[in-house]
């Protein structure tokens, strides 16, 4: 069974002894509810499409959530209701052996699972507990909780995000995903930590990153439209902590997610595109993390949505699972890895006079090849400033359609300009320098 370490370097991921991009499909609501059924007809297209990660939350997420729960809920309810309250000193035997089956399917699948240990919402004083505080998790009981999940789980090697969608607002908040992370170390310490924070929002207290338990950074670039740069700007500013650590952006637009904060539309399959290239070009080379409205939720045709205003009503599970955006990503995914760009550094550099939005970035593999890449969110010409122009060779790859093509390019003064191609779309520039 797949065992995921962080690189000597650092900055990416390593599985096996090779490199291992963090490749994940969110599914916070899967262990409340999914059916099984259901989880085996997900679980299989993902792993056919290339996914190699799936984002499940423990406990459900309360404060956006479909209510299409299934079975059992995590601990006896207060009051019989599925969406809790509920008594943390019970914890239920057949939830947590359904989770456990699911888990053991998609590891069966090469599917690494990364658990969401406590959302949000179960911790006093965070944004989302404001609203229901009465699915608080005792402090006393957190470490407790956190080492009965760790051990549940250890034998399928899952990542953590000790925290879900989290602020940390006051002491006493880092102070309980602190408990968390702790024990789950201890737990199993081989497992990596990081910690899913709220979108536009790179803060993270220093107990948090100064910890040895930490292993990766990851960041939310969210899904207000007004906020397209979060993509590459948190991950630049991700680089600059110390210690370094991998970035992966684990939460970008939602493929058919509304745009939020009021503004009307729905992100696209060309949205999560420019997300994934803005982000691995900019430093959050150690993975990306896709999502589609109704499958992060297990939404299910005519079920309650607690936050249209904000996402707009969610499409069925079955629907979101098939966009295109998620196809796009697995394809981006695969040329990553094609073009060794693990350890890609950014390099804005080298295309001064390109627009905001558009990305570059160098990477050395491990033959002594040096690559260029430059992510052009629309066709335009542009001018590449390296060295030895003339020595390297350039491609267009058509990222909608999945295709390679010649680029056309002229050498000048300082670098190449790579001429407009004739598709009216968003691609990715690769140039490779001879040896």
């Amino acid at each position: 069974m797949r065992k995921i370490s962080v690189a000597d370097s650092g900055t990416f991921f390593e599985a096996d002894k090779r490199p291992f991009f963090f490749f994940a499909d969110t599914v916070w609501a899967a262990f409340s509810n999914a059916t099984e059924e259901e989880w085996d007809v997900f679980t299989q297209y993902r792993a056919e499409q290339g996914f190699n990660t799936l984002q499940i939350s423990v406990m459900p997420v309360l404060h956006d959530a479909s209510d299409t729960y299934v079975g059992p809920t995590p601990y006896a309810s207060k009051g019989g209701y599925a969406r809790g309250p509920w008594d943390f000193t019970k914890p239920s035997d057949e939830y947590f052996e359904k989770a456990e089956r699911m888990v053991a399917l998609a590891a069966e699948r090469g599917l690494t699972t990364c658990l969401v240990l406590l959302w949000n919402n179960y911790v006093p004083g965070t944004w989302a507990n404001t609203r229901r505080p009465d699915v608080t998790i005792p402090k006393e009981l957190v470490a407790e909780y956190s080492s009965f999940v760790a051990n549940r789980f250890k034998s399928y090697n899952p990542v953590y995000f000790i925290a879900g969608d989290t602020r940390f607002e006051t002491d006493e908040i880092t102070e309980y995903f602190m408990i968390g992370l702790d024990a789950v170390k201890k737990a199993d310490p081989s497992a990596l930590t990081a910690m899913h924070i709220t979108g536009n929002n790179s803060d993270l207290p220093a107990v948090v990153v100064d910890s040895p338990l930490l292993d990766f950074y990851t960041y939310q670039s969210g899904h207000r439209i007004e906020h397209i740069h979060n993509t590459w700007k948190l991950a630049e500013q991700f680089r600059e902590k110390y210690p370094t650590r991998p970035i992966v952006n684990s939460e970008p637009c939602y493929e058919g997610h509304g745009h939020a904060g009021g503004v009307y539309g729905r992100w696209n399959a060309f949205d999560l595109r420019r997300a994934f290239w803005t982000s691995v070009l900019s430093g959050a080379n150690a993975g990306f993390t896709y999502g589609a409205h109704g499958v992060w939720s297990w939404h299910r045709r005519g079920g309650e949505f607690t936050s249209v205003p904000n996402s707009r009503i969610p499409f069925h599970w079955s629907t979101g699972m098939a966009f295109d955006g998620g196809w796009d990503c697995a394809f981006s995914k695969n040329v990553f890895e094609q073009y060794g760009l693990w350890e890609a550094e950014p390099a804005q550099d080298i295309i001064p006079d390109a627009p905001e939005g558009v990305r570059a970035a160098r990477a050395a593999s491990g033959s002594g090849r040096q690559v260029v890449a430059v992510y052009m969110p629309c066709a335009d010409p542009v001018t590449v400033t390296v060295d030895d122009a003339a020595k390297y060779r350039f491609t267009i790859v058509d990222i909608e359609r999945r295709q390679y093509l010649g680029a056309e390019v002229s050498t000048v003064d300082g670098g190449a300009v790579v001429v407009l191609p004739e598709r009216n779309t968003d691609y990715l520039i690769i140039g490779e320098k001879a040896r």
